[in-house]
This record gives structure tokens, C-alpha cells and sequence, in this order.
């Protein structure tokens, strides 16, 4: 069927017995995952000591002591939108969340809360194979990073996920009606409905409840500064992640699986413009749909932004998202990579330690793969007090 037709019946899809375990499912670990975990581990090993060894060199230069007003000009103001691949199988596994290369200073505090909100209409079949997302996805997230050393930062991220039948079906229509780029399926379908299924061999293998609200994936994060800055080179730092699996893999907030993330970040000033790469490798140590046909396999995220200040203050952002897709085997669109692009601004609110960000998200391919369209914001607050490095 092609993606755009619309159903006929509720009767004629292809709803049938539900083929996940109702056991926790231990997948058997594919033998190229210890290798790459220890590859992480040294990996993270390696930034801590470069970061100490590079805290060491600087003893000698006594930074100054930064107001909590002055932390936003000093520490982060800028960096790109943190919003990952909106795709409802990219968000089971882990994403970096795209920033920038810089790390907190030592002793300071940075308390971002993210906010997005994405309408999902999606719909794909292929002979016994088939998917239905209709829905909408608040996430809400919660993320804290501290600077242990100059060059050091740790990080914790907290999501909170909601399902539900959302509110812009409406808007989107009118749009997509008033500029002529009309997508039959949410012409045919009936608004504010909700269906968030995967079947493999007309089975089910993933789905999603209409309300269902609840703590996602848990990740700790590291990053390292391993170069400065210079006339032509990029600052560059180096990126470890552990996703702990808190979510509930049977409302699908979750994999149910421990991920492993390895990064790199880089960011280069030019004038007014300065752009930002973020790219990522997600190392799945267990398969979600074991059971089902469908293998998990490695992700590859890559961010692209970039931001021309029109004041010290005030600047504007254009930002491309691409994921590979981290399963095979479903038989189905969704086993191809997504592209998305962002477009929004950033604000240090005059005389406060915070920065504001917002935007709006849509896809630049098949919409069966990700997120029709979104809109986000996000809040970042500094505080406490930049250490100085011991002599």
C-alpha cells in the first residue's frame, strides 16, 4: 500500500497476537559488543586524562572569579538546538544531544530543561509488515552538567515522555490545505485519533498506549575538551554516554536495553557566525524486539548547525539532523535514515545567567520515518562559582 492512501476499515489492519515476551528478554549479546565497550571505557579514560593533564599545564593561570551574571557570556551562551531524531524507533536508543564543544568551567553548574512537542503521522506496509503512528509525543527533559575540571564536564539527563492524541492535527491541516502541500493520509483520517504500532509477520512488536506518561531512559554523560580553538582548528572534544534502561519498554518510553554512546564534538567561530558539528555512535548492548525478526544494530547521528549573532545576546539558528537507523529486518521504511532541519533562536536573557531557545522542526524526507512536525523550546540556567585550578 502506498504510504499516502488512506485505511478503508479499522477491520483491515493487520492487527493479530502480540509476539513480544512477557519474560524480561535478555538478548544474546553479538560478539562485537564487549570489543567496543572496552573501546569506550579506555575512550572515556583517555579524555579524563587528557583533561587533568591539560588542568596541570594551566596551573600557573589563576582565572577569575565569574559573577553568576557573567556566566552566560563566558560559558555557553550560543551552541546548537538539543532536540535528537523525533523518529518514534530513533528515540528508543540512545542520542548525544547536539552542543557545543566547550566545557563548563570548573565549579560551574548548568540546569537546561527541554520542552518538545511532535506530531507523528506515519503509515507503511509491505506485505505482512506494516506500522501506524498517529499520535503526538511531549518530551519533557531534564538536564544537568557540571564542570569537574576546566576541561571536564560530567552530565545527567532525565526524560519525561507522554503519548497521547496532542493538539496539532488541526493546525498542521490548515497549513498543509492553505499552501497545497496536502498529505492524503491526514486528509482521510479523521484528527486527534491515536495508534502507535509496529507488526512484524502481522505480529506486534512495538506499541504505544494513548496517556501513557512516564520516566524514559535515564543517561550519565562525560565530555572532554581535547583542543582549543585555534586561527583555523576547531575546538574539538571527545564524548562518552551510558543510557541506563528506567523506561518502560512495554508503553515503548524505553528499549529496555543498555546503550553506549561515543562522540565527538567540534565548533568554529567565524565573525558572526559560528558553526557547530556534533556526530555520535550508539553501541545497543541488547536488542528491544529480540524475539520479533527485527535486528538492532549500531546508530549514527550527525548534527550540523549553524548561528549568526545579531547581537552579544541575540542570534538565530538553522540546524540538520541525521540519523541511520538502528534496526533492520522490519521490512518497512523506517529502516532507512531520518533528515530533519530546525530553525530557531537563541536569547541571554538581559542581567540573568539564562539562556532561552526555541523553534520549530520539520522532516526533509519520507515522513514515515520521523516526525511530521515539532515545535520545541529549551531553558538554560548557570550558577555557582568558578573554581580556581590548586597550583
Amino acid at each position: 500500500m502506498h504510504p499516502t492512501y488512506g485505511w478503508t476499515a479499522a477491520g483491515k489492519w493487520p492487527f493479530s497476537q502480540d509476539i513480544r515476551p512477557t519474560a524480561p528478554r535478555i538478548g544474546r549479546i553479538p560478539q562485537w559488543v564487549p570489543p567496543l565497550s572496552r573501546l569506550a571505557q579506555w575512550c572515556l579514560l583517555l579524555c579524563v586524562a587528557y583533561a587533568l593533564h591539560t588542568t596541570a599545564l594551566d596551573a600557573n593561570a589563576m582565572p577569575p572569579q565569574d559573577s553568576p551574571q557573567e556566566l552566560p557570556s563566558t560559558a555557553g551562551v550560543g551552541g546548537p538546538f538539543p532536540v535528537r531524531s523525533l523518529s518514534p524507533i530513533q528515540l528508543l536508543y540512545f542520542q548525544f544531544t547536539p552542543e557545543r564543544a566547550i566545557t563548563l568551567p570548573r565549579g560551574i553548574w548548568n540546569v537546561r530543561f527541554d520542552l518538545v512537542e511532535a506530531n507523528i503521522l506515519a503509515r507503511d506496509q509491505n506485505g505482512d509488515d506494516s506500522l501506524l503512528f498517529d499520535f503526538e509525543l511531549t518530551r519533557a527533559n531534564l538536564a544537568l552538567q557540571y564542570g569537574l575540571f576546566d576541561h571536564l564536564a560530567i552530565g545527567l539527563e532525565i526524560p519525561l515522555m507522554y503519548t497521547w492524541k496532542g493538539f496539532l492535527d488541526e493546525p498542521i491541516k490548515w497549513f498543509e490545505d492553505v499552501t497545497g502541500f496536502k498529505r492524503t493520509i491526514r486528509f482521510e483520517r479523521p484528527q486527534h485519533l491515536f495508534d502507535y504500532i509496529l507488526n512484524k509477520d502481522e505480529r506486534t512488536a512495538l506499541k504505544g498506549t494513548s496517556g501513557a506518561i512516564g520516566i524514559g531512559d535515564i543517561a550519565l554523560s562525560g565530555k572532554a575538551v581535547l583542543r582549543e580553538e585555534g586561527q583555523w582548528a576547531p575546538t574539538i572534544a571527545g564524548r562518552f554516554a551510558l543510557k541506563l534502561p528506567t523506561g518502560d519498554e512495554d508503553r515503548a518510553l524505553g528499549s529496555g536495553e543498555v546503550d553506549v554512546g561515543l562522540g565527538v564534538a567540534l565548533e568554529k567561530t567565524f565573525g558572526p557566525v559560528r558553526l557547530y558539528f556534533n556526530t555520535g555512535l550508539t553501541i545497543p548492548t541488547g536488542n528491544p524486539f529480540s524475539g520479533t525478526g527485527i535486528d538492532s544494530l549500531p546508530m549514527l547521528s550527525t548534527f550540523l548547525t549553524g548561528e549568526y549573532r545579531l547581537t552579544e545576546r541575540f542570534s538565530l539558528l538553522v540546524q540538520l539532523n541525521g540519523v541511520t537507523s538502528p534496526v533492520r529486518n522490519t521490512g518497512l521504511d523506517i529502516d532507512r535514515p531520518t533528515f530533519e532541519i530546525l530553525a530557531g533562536f537563541n536569547w541571554a536573557l538581559p542581567g540573568l545567567p539564562v539562556i532561552w531557545q526555541a523553534g520549530f522542526m520539520e522532516d526533509l524526507n519520507d515522513t514515515n520515518r520521523t516526525a511530521d512536525f515539532a515545535l520545541f523550546t529549551s531553558w538554560s540556567i548557570f550558577f555557582g562559582h568558578r573554581a580556581s585550578t590548586p597550583r
